[in-house]
């Protein structure tokens, strides 16, 4: 019996901790447009550029570019170093000079790497995944160059010359298969702009909860505030616009289960729980762990009660498989609505708001009211435990044991002073040998593990509410304070 539960344990410890973690990559969305390698010094001197090939703004902060001298370097040949730091807007590109200083070269960055070899090299894009996106490989030996590494031949008019990645016939980079050209050069660089900077949380001293509760606590009359300060325009929105509380973001799909697919299926939820039309023009929706995606929402109202969902190929509100949140801002800049961070996003389930509370339910609802069900494949080996232990007693009862069966398993120490009375033997039973300490100690810690992942989502539940509740805290203290 000691032995069957120690190997159940052990299912269940290798479930909850052996099990990995698919994270599932992201469409390429910077990739290098033109590249000169080559110093002339009656023209350009070297270059990088790369550009935005995608339809929103990215960060660069959470790509690198990495370099090698060889053509066929390993990984830990590499030099690599963060792009720049700032948002690159869609179809926008940036230049990493050399010299970047170089009048020809507008808006040119300092390059991370002093130089490019002419014999051979290797240029890499990375994603925060340290997973390649792009790359570009070169060498000055005819005889080894073949797709993908192109060849740079050692005369002087490759010196004026840099490689430029083709083009569709409308004039977009080719993103796969790409092809490539010795040309003269033609830099462009764009400004980048800053990363948004999430709005500070007030610090407001705590109030006792027990003689001016804060979620009872209203806001003073006007003619108590005469020295108050004149609100401004954002205060306004957030006390008398109803907006505020009607406008809720109320559900993310960040993993969209196959055949779906993430660049194409992963939406954010918008929902108005007030009774009149609400206005979203302008409204800006952004997602990121640092917000660093956004789209601005065009001509589009909410009716009373409605939902709707914005999908990521119209938005480009790339949602990670990791971690992540959305906020919703309105025409002004001021935040509207904004969800609870989410960690690990399981294939298929949505980020729900629920009963007030975020939480994980495996059926997404675009467009119409939440509703929560519980992935039960998470339970599996738990559940086929307790399935093997009812079956067994079901299959092994019979008329004439069927008192012993049931009295083992409820308290086996009294079934065998009964069976010992009843059947008048002299005979002791066999005493089990009793179990060494640390058996005990195991058991008793895979148990705990047991229990703490069948009762892992009650806890989330617990924590996600107590985070609810200390931000409707936050609110009310803000209205006193304001008050």
């Amino acid at each position: 019996m000691v032995g069957k539960c120690l190997l159940g344990c052990v299912i269940v410890l290798v479930a909850v901790v052996g099990m990995p973690q698919f994270v599932q990559a992201e469409a390429p969305s910077l990739v290098f447009s033109e590249v000169k390698i080559r110093n002339d010094t009656a023209g350009f001197d070297e270059y990088i550029e790369i550009t935005n090939v995608s339809d929103y703004s990215v960060s660069l902060n959470d790509y690198f570019v990495a370099y090698a001298n060889s053509p066929t370097a390993t990984p830990d040949q590499f030099n690599k170093a963060v792009i720049a730091t700032g948002l690159l807007n869609a179809n926008q590109s940036i230049v990493l000079a050399k010299n970047e200083a170089d009048p020809n070269l507008a808006h040119a960055l300092k390059s991370p790497f002093a130089s490019l070899s002419d014999s051979g090299g290797l240029l890499r894009l990375l994603d925060s995944n340290n997973t390649t996106i792009d790359q570009l490989a070169w060498t000055a030996t005819q005889s080894a160059a073949s797709a993908p590494t192109l060849y740079l031949p050692n005369t002087t008019a490759t010196k004026s010359q840099s490689f430029q990645r083709g083009k569709t016939t409308d004039g977009h980079y080719l993103v796969n298969n790409p092809t490539w050209s010795l040309l003269a050069p033609t830099p462009h660089g764009d400004t980048l702009l800053p990363l948004p900077i999430p709005e500070p949380e007030p610090v407001i001293p705590l109030l006792d909860a027990t003689t001016q509760p804060l979620i009872e606590a209203t806001l003073p009359e006007s003619s108590e505030s005469n020295n108050a300060p004149t609100p401004t325009e954002t205060d306004t929105a957030v006390a008398g616009d109803t907006t505020a509380t009607t406008l809720q973001i109320t559900e993310l799909l960040p993993n969209p289960a196959s055949p779906a697919v993430d660049s194409k299926d992963e939406y954010i939820e918008l929902h108005n729980s007030g009774d009149q039309t609400i206005d979203i023009n302008g409204y800006r929706l952004q997602s990121g762990t640092n917000f660093s995606y956004s789209y601005t929402v065009g001509e589009a109202s909410l009716p009373p009660g409605s939902y709707q969902a914005f999908y990521v190929s119209q938005t480009g509100d790339t949602l990670s498989n990791t971690a992540g949140r959305v906020r919703l801002l309105d025409a002004t800049g001021h935040i509207v609505a904004e969800t609870a961070a989410y960690q690990t996003a399981s294939e298929g389930e949505a980020w729900a708001l629920i009963d007030t509370t975020w939480q994980w339910t495996t059926t997404p609802t675009p467009g119409q009211p939440n509703v929560l069900t519980v992935n039960e494949t998470k339970s599996t080996v738990t559940a086929s435990t307790k399935k093997t232990t009812s079956t067994k007693m079901t299959t092994t009862k019979t008329p004439t044991k069927s008192t012993k069966t049931t009295t083992k398993t409820t308290a086996p120490k009294a079934a065998k002073t009964a069976s010992t009375a009843s059947n008048s033997s002299s005979l002791s039973p066999p005493q089990p040998a009793p179990l060494h300490t640390a058996v005990l100690a195991v058991v008793g810690g895979l148990t705990l593990l047991y229990a703490t992942y069948e009762y892992r989502r009650d806890v989330l539940n617990l924590i996600r509410r107590f985070r609810h509740y200390r931000s409707l805290r936050r609110t009310a203290r803000t209205e006193v304070e304001r008050g």
